[in-house]
């Protein structure tokens, strides 16, 4: 006779799904999220990820190549940047479409939770206020508000449809489909965010959930999720490296680093009883007080707890902490990289678990409805009333980072966000204070915004005058980190203000030399080059720089000019023409061109060019006047003498320019 199997906690008749608790929880979500809606872009990556990053310039083949062959900020997630793509191809660059989809999304991971929890076999109203609560908690707003944060919201909604196909595989015997739905879910989630890399763990905690042997098919057929864990892992990993990520992070000792991994995880556990307070940053401590130790115990003792839970049979407290912990260990900080020591949007998936536990909890109180209930409405409205206000903190820049210094006034990248939010608003004056106490080191993260903090507060020095202090920072600037070209740049800059050409060419050619690619020091060399008479290096350098951009007109006037140093006509008026084949409404270029012809001795080509502007811009009188010199050097003197009293109509200064005159 057959052994019975054993009982699965999710066993028992099938019951039908309602539709109104995932409806009231999806409606109410929105409602509370609706203040996003108003939101513009945040200077917080938003520039790098949308309104400044050139792989959405154009929706085509080229640009999607680029955004699924590059990383950005030592981050490999494409299919947020695709999203962002089709958005600004059928929307233009609008932000309250960009939130309008975050929160569609979040609401599509809401109905998930329930699904999931149903199958989980938590009560219908029960898994409606689960869903709710993972819908409206404080922690979400930064997954939901920020638009960079599509990734949590994108990669949720596949790690959740994966954790709800692999359920279904679960419960149906193993059905085929629904193994490849969850493999080919996880897939494309791995390209939303790297935390989908987790998923493998969750499986396999659902497999203890659901009482399933973990034995050599369970493992076997997890087989390809941890492949593409591991290479996906590896491909994060060298994205951070190549950014400096992984050096970013300040330096603790192991034991230390452990401390500050069992912080982060009772922090997690904390907020998500106590939401407060939260904020985009939360600086690194400059030493290990004692919460940091005595979370290694508390930590160590929860271990010993979901342990003896464990022994006692109570699956669903240790699943949920399972899950938990699954989820959050990647970031932890155990092992540091980049400067997030903490991060609300962390907790997207992860506090499933949390909710699971609290959700069974409920529905193991039936015979106390109605404190359970009047306990699920005041936390209800309570987290509401925190969420609504939080997304006004994510409003825009000056609200996001007056927000984050009430809370952490040391905070140096508070401090060097919100002096850019002044800067940004041409309060230059006000910015230097902020500028200063971020390239102060009282906070340990500060390495990652030093540079750029001596950068931006040299350059408000700068237009205020005070060029040595200016020179000072940058210097700075440079003694920290001497491979930053941009610093080079803005070193020739103060150079220049002090009538110092050479030393600002010195400069430019360090900058090339860090960046051989980089169009701008190129183009302000060529320019630094012509004012030294050095017009045949010129050449060479400004060349670089329209092979590098060649729709820069910039680029090309200063080497039409280093030509005509040369006496190389041709080569001046080719690069005017190129100019006037992408813009041939630029008249100054034009007239430009005509007296290149001129130089050239080709009068009749200059006479056409001139005609050109003059019939589109009759009121030009340097025109006229060009036109007249032509023809009077020429010998066609009536006409000439008609253009130059045309000339002298439109501006009577060419009264004192004769043209017999030289």
């Amino acid at each position: 006779m057959a052994r019975p199997a054993k009982r699965s906690p999710l066993a028992g008749p099938h019951m039908a799904q309602s539709w109104l608790p995932p409806a009231v929880a999806v409606v109410l979500t929105f409602l509370v999220f609706l203040p996003t809606l108003s939101s513009g872009f945040v200077d917080w990556d938003d520039g790098v990820n949308v309104y400044a990053n050139p792989a959405l310039d154009a929706f085509d083949w080229k640009h999607i190549k680029a955004i699924f062959s590059s990383t950005i900020i030592g981050n490999y997630n494409p299919l947020p940047i695709l999203t962002f793509a089709i958005e600004k191809a059928v929307f233009g660059l609008n932000p309250r479409v960009l939130h309008f989809d975050n929160l569609l999304l979040h609401l599509l991971c809401v109905g998930l939770v329930n699904r999931l929890l149903v199958l989980w076999k938590v009560e219908g109203w029960v898994a409606g206020f689960a869903a709710l609560l993972f819908g409206i908690h404080p922690m979400r707003v930064e997954s939901v508000a920020w638009i960079t944060e599509r990734k949590d919201v994108l990669f949720g909604a596949f790690y959740l449809g994966a954790l709800v196909s692999y359920t279904r595989y679960l419960k149906t015997n193993f059905a085929k489909t629904y193994y490849w739905t969850t493999l080919m879910l996880f897939t494309v989630g791995l390209f939303a965010k790297i935390q989908t890399v987790a998923l493998p763990l969750s499986l396999l905690a659902l497999d203890y959930f659901m009482v399933r042997p973990i034995r050599s098919k369970a493992l076997f057929e997890k087989i390809p999720f941890i492949i593409l864990s591991a290479v996906f892992g590896i491909i994060g990993i060298y994205a951070l490296k190549d950014y400096g990520s992984l050096n970013a992070a300040p330096a603790f000792n192991p034991f230390g680093r452990i401390c500050i991994g069992a912080y982060s995880l009772w922090t997690y556990i904390t907020k998500f009883i106590v939401p407060y307070p939260l904020s985009p940053v939360y600086p690194y401590p400059t030493t290990l007080s004692w919460p940091y130790y005595a979370a290694v115990a508390a930590t160590i003792l929860l271990v010993v707890y979901i342990w003896r839970e464990h022994r006692r049979g109570h699956r669903v407290i240790v699943f949920g902490f399972l899950f938990f912990f699954c989820n959050i260990v990647f970031v932890l900080q155990v092992l540091g990289a980049g400067t997030a020591f903490l991060a609300d949007r962390f907790s997207y998936v992860p506090y499933l678990g949390l909710i699971f536990i609290v959700a069974r909890a409920f529905d193991a109180l039936k015979d106390r409805r109605s404190m359970v209930v009047s306990v699920a409405i005041a936390w209800v409205c309570v987290l509401s009333a925190l969420t609504w206000m939080q997304c006004s903190v994510w409003r825009d820049d000056n609200a996001l980072w007056t927000h984050a210094l009430k809370l952490y006034p040391q905070s140096s990248v508070a401090q060097y966000q919100m002096g850019r939010t002044l800067e940004k608003l041409g309060k230059y004056d006000a910015s230097i204070p902020y500028y200063e106490r971020a390239t102060l080191p009282s906070d340990p993260s500060y390495r990652t915004r030093f540079v750029s903090a001596q950068v931006n507060l040299g350059n408000a020095l700068l237009r205020n005058g005070k060029t040595n202090d200016a020179l000072d920072h940058f210097n700075q600037a440079l003694q920290f980190d001497p491979k930053q070209a941009a610093v080079y740049l803005n070193l020739a800059t103060v150079y220049l203000q002090m009538g110092d050409t050479n030393a600002a060419i010195t400069q430019y050619l360090k900058a090339i030399e860090l960046q051989p690619t980089m169009e701008q020091p190129l183009f302000a060399l060529g320019d630094a080059l012509i004012k030294t008479g050095r017009s045949a290096e010129a050449v060479r350098y400004l060349q670089k720089a329209i092979e590098l951009s060649p729709g820069d007109a910039d680029a090309r006037e200063s080497l039409a000019a280093a030509f005509a140093q040369l006496n190389r006509f041709d080569d001046v008026i080719a690069q005017y023409s190129a100019i006037l084949e992408l813009s041939p409404q630029n008249t100054k270029v034009r007239k430009l061109l005509a007296m290149a012809f001129a130089s050239a001795d080709r009068p009749a080509e200059a006479l056409k060019e001139l005609n050109i502007v003059m019939s589109s811009t009759p009121a030009d009188a340097d025109a006229y006047y060009l036109s007249a010199r032509l023809l009077y050097d020429t010998g066609r003197t009536d006409e000439a003498q008609q253009m130059f009293r045309k000339a002298v109509g439109l501006n009577p200064d060419f009264v004192r320019m004769p043209l017999g005159h030289n």
